[in-house]
């Protein structure tokens, strides 16, 4: 894990009280959430596994685990949280809180979802240890209040506090966290390519990847095709090329699978897929069109 990467983006940050009995129905958020449970309980299931979660747990879920929530009992629910990004993109702000389940995401929304950070990591449970509950609660409100204020310049007071939140969370539940350069490097080219799979409907160059994971572009270039036998960029468009294929045969349009991949026109997407398959979009589809669904 390479902590130089980390520069939190808040979405959402919110005092949350629900009456019960409450049901959360199965969904994949895109991002994080750090959740405080301040009073009552529930069943959370995260990816099968079930866990009761009673007053002063913490809770984080992260991207792409599949999840639900029961409450449990009549004692009403308090739960403050905070949605979150591990760094800020140019993407960040486009994404929102899902409440939906992975079959009901589109394409468009698929490709939202973060890199986890922890992927890899020894966090095998959502509930946190943390043995100094005062000191969290301490960095945790400060953090609801600024994001509520909204004055001067809050995005970095939020940002620096967030930050001790995290490094006393990582130092809590992750303490043999591997940190040495070569394992940071593995596990940022994973996180690379992870970024490349949920972002592939956007323009990614290489000089984009290496200012926002803070390489430089021929050390990442050459970093990439020593893990994975491909270059980057080859990489990327190989992943859009699927992207495109998949959407053509939903029976999306050539101009509207252009669109959804960010192609500045059809002619430059056109031009693209025949690079990348030796057949124009409309031959593609027309051969493929037994797999087609009907409109």
């Amino acid at each position: 894990m390479n902590l130089n990467v980390i520069a939190p983006y808040i979405r959402v940050a919110m005092r949350s009280n629900l009456k019960v009995p409450f049901t959360l129905r199965q969904r994949i958020i895109f991002d994080y959430e750090l959740i405080l449970l301040e009073q009552g309980s529930w069943d959370l299931t995260v990816d099968g596994c079930q866990y009761r979660c009673n007053p002063s747990d913490i809770i984080l879920l992260r991207p792409n685990q599949q999840h639900e929530i029961h409450s449990v009992g009549d004692i009403p629910i308090s739960q403050p949280h905070i949605h979150f990004d591990m760094w800020y993109d140019e993407y960040s702000e486009q994404v929102y809180v899902s409440y939906k389940n992975r079959d009901g995401f589109t394409p468009e929304e698929l490709r939202m979802i973060r890199p986890d950070l922890f992927q890899g990591e020894a966090l095998s449970t959502p509930l946190l240890h943390i043995p100094d509950l005062d000191y969290f609660k301490w960095l945790f409100f400060d953090i609801l209040d600024i994001f509520a204020s909204k004055k001067s310049l809050y995005p970095l007071a939020y940002r620096a506090k967030f930050i001790q939140l995290l490094q006393y969370i990582l130092k809590e539940n992750l303490p043999d966290m591997e940190l040495d350069e070569a394992s940071s490097d593995v596990s940022d080219i994973r996180f690379i390519k992870e970024y490349i799979d949920n972002n592939c409907a956007n323009a990614i160059s290489l000089e984009s990847l290496a200012l926002q994971f803070h390489y430089d572009k021929y050390y990442l270039s050459k970093k990439f095709r020593a893990t994975y036998g491909i270059p980057v960029i080859q990489y990327y468009h190989h992943v859009r090329v699927n992207a495109a294929k998949e959407l053509l045969l939903q029976t999306h349009s050539v101009t509207k699978t252009a669109f959804l991949l960010s192609f500045p026109s059809i002619y430059a997407f056109s031009r693209f897929f025949k690079t990348m398959t030796g057949l124009s979009p409309a031959s593609y589809m027309k051969a493929h069109d037994e797999f087609r669904p009907n409109p």
